[in-house]
């Protein structure tokens, strides 16, 4: 069940509520800003007069764009909370998703990447989990493992759902539709489920929510910096070999003699294995310390 274990009934509704709402809006984000591109990398090459490579290399500085981004929209949250950051930022994704839409060449197609990289920052799972940690506390790991339960599941929906749409409609209108569906499904989500600035749910012991969970004293120092270097080199590298993976994988299964329609029926196989991890972790996360 997903509620939080500590607060009123209505400290507990509302952190509900959001967990579920956040949940569904990642999912969404997730699927039209980040997956389409392994489905309608060829075409919008093809339709902007790139090399497949030039196109690729347009997605990547989407995500080089989102690092550079998301300090900033750390602090944006952290004074004016997440529910106006995240309200704006899906404004944002909608109209870069619109602009990506009505690319005529290339300088309009990397703009167009620009912007999603920005979009990217302020929508997807960095926003959205420092959000929940506003409002659930120290129930905050919780929430988010209840959130990417939602969102791993986004490969699945709408790989085969952008393979539908760009082949009857032609990607430049999934495009738009997508664009249409952030403000109308995700702009009334964080709205409603998220409150109006930060620290929203005072829990029982949130006092403490920021207190070192382990009985080990914390790093400090020359130490602390070292491992926080160390720690930031293998979640990049980590990313790296996710996102490479994630961009090519339809593309390799059809090279390697899958139709298009088997290639996205064996890829939406990720989701499932991203939320079966997660859900380990749940059960067993908690037994181990966090590093």
């Amino acid at each position: 069940m997903i509620d939080s274990a500590d607060g009123s009934h209505e400290d507990k509704r509302r952190f509900r509520n959001a967990v579920i709402g956040v949940g569904v809006a990642q999912l969404y984000a997730w699927g039209v800003i980040y997956y389409p591109f392994s489905v309608t990398g060829k075409m919008i090459a093809a339709d902007v007069g790139l090399s497949i490579e030039a196109a690729f290399a347009g997605y990547s500085s989407m995500l080089l764009v989102s690092a550079v981004f998301a300090p900033w929209v750390g602090r944006a949250i952290d004074r004016r909370g997440g529910r106006v950051t995240l309200a704006f930022g899906t404004l944002w994704a909608a109209g870069a998703l619109a602009v990506a839409a009505t690319a005529s060449g290339p300088t309009s197609f990397y703009l167009s990447c620009a912007l999603l990289g920005v979009a990217s920052a302020l929508v997807l799972y960095d926003a959205g989990f420092a959000a929940l940690v506003q409002v659930a506390g120290r129930q905050g790991r919780r929430a988010i493992t209840y959130v990417t339960f939602l969102g791993g599941f986004a490969s699945t929906v709408f790989w085969p759902i952008t393979a539908f749409l760009s082949e009857r409609w032609g990607w430049r209108t999934t495009y738009l539709v997508f664009a249409a569906g952030l403000v109308a499904i995700c702009l009334p989500i964080y709205l409603s489920a998220l409150g109006r600035g930060p620290d929203v749910i005072e829990t029982a012991g949130s006092a403490d929510a920021h207190a070192h969970p382990d009985d080990e004293t914390p790093l400090e120092g020359t130490a602390r910096r070292r491992a926080f270097v160390w720690f930031a080199t293998a979640i990049a590298a980590h990313q790296l070999v996710i996102a490479g993976l994630l961009i090519h994988m339809i593309d390799a299964m059809r090279q390697a003699g899958l139709t298009g329609e088997q290639a996205i029926i064996v890829g939406m196989a990720f989701g499932p294995g991203q939320v079966l991890a997660r859900f380990a972790e749940m059960i067993w996360g908690t037994r181990f310390p966090a590093v």
